[in-house]
């Protein structure tokens, strides 16, 4: 296959996934700001600024495709002349997205493990990521023709170096996150199965991310053609969806009956006393009575 073949067609592939994670990431917004309506301003504000972005990604996207399809359609060499700015910009808008998510999940971990040199080793790799990725993209900007950016062999090692940071990065977080709850599980099964819940899906988040990058460095590594970039297009759209599905993960209260929806990651945390014994509600202290006086009647 030609290598403007290849590139189209990986183009279309990735295009059409990511706009599908799109639509996902959409949905979970919708969820999230629906369901926890009492979270901090400053935590939707940063929810909605990566939901900005991966629409910012979105047009990039588009507008790609329109300058492959449509104003340059049937041109034979069209890996001749320089790239779009919406290129260049797709690269950025990936950037903003993952230092953002990736900050979330370092900040997470910190709050739940206190644990000050891990968090300054994680924040050090996403800024070594970022400034990798903004390298790349100043790269794109002053590359006079495609096929030049695509030769040019030191873009290639910094392309790796930080798809390798990426990876080392979200394992770190997931590895750290997982141990920290298995450390807090307790005799109390209700409360042991929950951690158990939240631990696997912790891992699914973090790996679904990695799994995704390796591929995508294996691709670019050892094939000639550009099926990488598939891979490459969806990445922010994964992080974003990592990102809203660990805070949907969450209950801040039980379902009720204005509630049309219903998520099998809803769960909730009953509150434990020393003696190993769950605290009954009010309203289920109330039925209990109520059922023991028709029992006397």
């Amino acid at each position: 296959m030609a290598p403007l073949d290849s590139t189209i067609g990986a183009l279309q592939i990735g295009f059409a996934l990511s706009t599908f994670l799109f639509g996902t990431t959409t949905v979970q917004l919708h969820f999230y700001l629906r369901r926890f309506p009492d979270d901090s301003r400053s935590l939707k504000a940063l929810v909605c600024i990566v939901w900005l972005a991966e629409l910012g990604n979105q047009f990039c996207l588009c507008h790609i495709m329109y300058w492959l399809l449509v104003t340059n359609f049937a041109t034979t060499r069209l890996l001749q002349g320089p790239l779009p700015l919406s290129a260049p910009s797709l690269v950025l808008f990936d950037t903003f997205i993952t230092v953002i998510v990736q900050g979330f999940f370092a900040s997470r971990l910190w709050r739940v493990s206190k644990g000050f040199k891990v968090f300054c080793v994680l924040i050090s790799l996403i800024v070594t990521r970022f400034s990798l990725n903004l390298a790349i993209g100043v790269l794109d900007f002053r590359s006079p023709t495609t096929t030049s950016l695509l030769n040019f062999k030191p873009l290639g090692n910094l392309m790796t170096s930080t798809w390798a940071i990426s990876v080392a990065t979200d394992l770190l977080m997931t590895i750290l996150l997982s141990y920290d709850l298995h450390t807090r599980r307790s005799g109390v099964h209700r409360t042991s199965r929950l951690l158990d819940r939240l631990i696997i899906k912790i891992i699914a988040t973090g790996m679904l991310t990695s799994i995704s990058t390796i591929l995508m460095t294996i691709c670019f590594l050892t094939t000639k053609n550009f099926g990488w970039i598939a891979i490459f297009i969806t990445q922010a759209d994964l992080f974003s969806n990592a990102m809203l599905a660990s805070l949907n993960s969450r209950v801040c209260r039980r379902p009720t009956a204005k509630d049309s929806y219903n998520t099998i990651s809803d769960f909730h945390l009953t509150s434990v006393h020393p003696d190993n014994r769950t605290e009954p509600s009010t309203e289920t202290m109330a039925s209990t009575s109520g059922t023991k006086d028709r029992q006397a009647v």
